[in-house]
């Protein structure tokens, strides 16, 4: 079943003057950042900070350490100091005579300056440490003799790969199980299926020592062993690896209404100027250019004719127009619901089965919001009847923004209604911290000491986009948990619009590849130094040390409060956000901390998932090579609680529980408040 039918679209409708015109997705005016790999002709601002009294004990001390000289801990002209005085409200000189830095100031301060002072050391340690790996082996003093343990897990690996290099290739002797796996599709490339170097099949041979490889005459794989349960498993996963080649991640995107109660007339009302977007953009003035933007992207507000007195009108922001009719809905459109559960089935079935044997990390939640209009007709209003011949059509643009309150006090009645009604998970709220960036794949060379080259700008293709979801448990700890998302992507988007109300859900699955946590990356070394830190009375805040090779564009910190309602996890966030593209950062070597740092946006979500959902979805990040999961796409869509259909009402009725407890934010005057 097509989830886009076609739509008969009257001539003058194709024509592009009747539609929203796309180009205004650019923004002529966004902010040109500098290049953050050129270095700026900039000069130093020096504070003229008053000697203090040498009479007067100081109220810290830091000892220098003697491995590194003055000039590396404390920089030119003592410029790491400089910075530091000016980031911690300190004043710091250094004791020749004690081989110091004397510091007075406030024991708070005096600790960050400290603090400040041991990043600069681990910042030398680490880059001697990586200078030394990179250096030739000359002479020097002979290898120690390994320990007895030592030996013996040498020797076992050296039988390890020897056993290995007896299973490539045939086998020199006829095996007692065989089994063979023939290739459907001869135009997939059998490096595609095997790897480059083999290094697919050779996992599974040394997963269960079977021998397994490709026979040109037979165009099939071949799998030998004294065993049978090796030989049967390696054909499954030689098999898995077949279709994991063959598909190709099956995207859909729907936009759907919920089926009217009434006949409605839809007009697209312009967004209110305080509302946030559906997604943030660097280089917004939040004073005028959110306005100006969103005469561009507006809401879908529908106007509902009805006799019934304008003051029980729950859909239009003009109060001042009435336009009384009544109408009973089409038959047309009393199977809208019907329809609705068949075109999500079929997706998510066809979207979960494309990427089930991909160790990626795999996501699906509902979202709660209001639906933006981005691209759409040209029109006053518009009939139901022809709102749906629109919606699938590929011009045809919208997004769910996810924001349902900015203060605190907006979304206190929903904190009551959960606290009632589910049950709080311990040990909450949790923060969690959302670092996006740009970075290499590896660690950028740097020249050699005293060469005159000069280290090369990475090229914008060579970059990737990632994400760095990390978790602390103790503040100036790294952090405990944390992981780099690439390829982010959306693979199924469902969208639903209730005409009849101002909030609207949707579900997205979303699938990303996992980078390695380990190694001379980037991402590694910037996590190496991220710490969280908090003063007494103020939120915690993140920092971090600058890193070659990574670039912060945005970082998102949220606070989650997570309820459980029998199967289903209702998750609150509130969550600040910082534009890092045009912070300044004054000394590489020290860290950047958001605690003086206002965030550029903050707004309250709310969001929905199945436990289950998370469980089964988790076992693909731990798949050995052609292993498949134990769920399938049917294991989400069966029937009972887990079918569509439970889906479907639980979201609707999540929002309805909105539109009783949370008013439209836009329409708040309330003041902010912390929680």
């Amino acid at each position: 079943m097509s989830l886009e039918p076609e739509v008969p679209y009257d001539p003058l409708e194709q024509e592009h003057e009747t539609w929203r015109d796309p180009t205004i997705l650019s923004d002529s005016n966004a902010v040109q950042v500098d290049d953050p790999y050129v270095a700026p002709n900039s000069t130093v601002d020096y504070y003229d900070v008053t000697p203090m009294d040498n009479s007067k004990e100081p109220d810290g001390c830091w000892m220098v350490p003697p491995e590194h000289s003055l000039a590396e801990v404390l920089g030119p002209n003592r410029s790491h100091l400089n910075s530091i005085k000016e980031e911690t409200s300190t004043y710091l000189e250094y004791n020749d005579t004690k081989h110091q830095v004397d510091i007075w100031g406030q024991a708070d301060l005096v600790l960050q300056a400290k603090r400040l002072l041991d990043g600069i050391v681990r910042n030398l340690a680490d880059k001697k440490a990586a200078d030394s790996r990179r250096k030739t082996k000359k002479w020097g003093k002979p290898e120690r003799e390994l320990t007895r343990k030592e030996k013996e897990r040498v020797e076992r690996k050296l039988q390890y790969e020897q056993k290995m290099k007896s299973y490539q290739g045939k086998p020199s002797v006829p095996q007692n199980y065989n089994a063979y796996v023939t290739l459907p599709n001869q135009d997939i490339p059998v490096l595609k299926i095997m790897g480059e170097r083999e290094e697919k099949v050779a996992s599974i041979r040394a997963d269960l020592l079977v021998y397994v490889y490709y026979d040109e005459k037979s165009a099939a794989f071949h799998i030998a062993g004294d065993e049978e349960y090796p030989v049967r498993t390696a054909a499954e996963r030689v098999r898995n690896l077949y279709l994991r080649a063959a598909r190709q991640p099956y995207r859909a995107t729907l936009r759907l209404i919920k089926q009217p109660s009434k006949s409605l007339k839809v007009q697209f009302s312009e967004l209110p100027s305080n509302a946030l977007r559906y997604e943030y953009l660097h280089g917004d003035d939040h004073s005028t250019s959110i306005h100006r933007f969103y005469e561009c992207y507006e809401l879908m507000a529908p106007r509902l004719i009805t006799d019934y007195n304008q003051d029980q009108n729950l859909i239009d922001f003009d109060e001042t127009r009435d336009m009384p009719f009544s109408s009973p809905l089409p038959e047309a459109l009393q199977s809208i619901d019907k329809t609705n559960e068949e075109k999500i089935t079929e997706a998510l079935e066809l979207g979960l089965e494309s990427v089930r044997l991909n160790d990626w990390e795999l996501q699906m939640k509902v979202r709660f919001g209001q639906t933006h209009l981005i691209d759409y007709p040209k029109k006053d209003w518009v009939t139901v009847e022809k709102l749906m011949e629109y919606l699938p059509h590929p011009r045809f643009r919208s997004e769910l923004a996810p924001c349902i309150a900015r203060t605190y006090d907006q979304v206190k009645p929903l904190f009551e209604y959960l606290n009632n009604n589910c049950l709080l998970f311990n040990n909450m709220p949790y923060t969690q911290y959302i670092i996006e960036a740009r970075q290499l794949p590896t660690m950028p060379q740097q020249p050699p000491p005293n060469s005159r080259i000069r280290e090369p700008r990475p090229s914008a293709m060579e970059e990737w986009s990632t994400k760095m979801v990390a978790e602390f448990s103790e503040h100036g700890k790294p952090p405990t948990r944390w992981r780099v998302l690439v390829e982010c992507h959306d693979l199924v988007n469902v969208s639903m619009t209730d005409l009849e109300a101002h909030y609207a859900w949707d579900l997205k699955l979303q699938y990303a590849r996992r980078l390695k946590s380990e190694g001379n990356t980037p991402h590694n070394k910037f996590a190496e130094h991220l710490r969280v830190t908090q003063e007494e009375g103020k939120e915690q805040r993140l920092s971090y040390i600058g890193t070659k090779g990574y670039r912060p564009m945005t970082i998102k910190q949220k606070k989650i409060w997570a309820y459980g309602h029998g199967d289903w996890v209702f998750e609150v966030k509130r969550e600040e956000l910082w534009d890092m593209q045009d912070v300044p950062v004054t000394n590489p070597g020290l860290p950047v901390s958001l605690a003086s740092i206002p965030p550029d946006q903050t707004q309250y979500k709310f969001s929905a998932h199945k436990e289950v959902w998370r469980n089964k979805m988790s076992h693909n990040t731990d798949l050995k090579m052609g292993e498949a999961p134990e769920w399938t796409g049917r294991d989400f869509l069966a029937h009972g609680i887990d079918s569509v259909k439970d889906m479907i009402s639980t979201s609707q009725k999540l929002t309805d529980d909105l539109r009783k407890h949370v008013p439209i934010y836009w329409a708040s005057e309330a003041q902010p408040s912390l929680v």
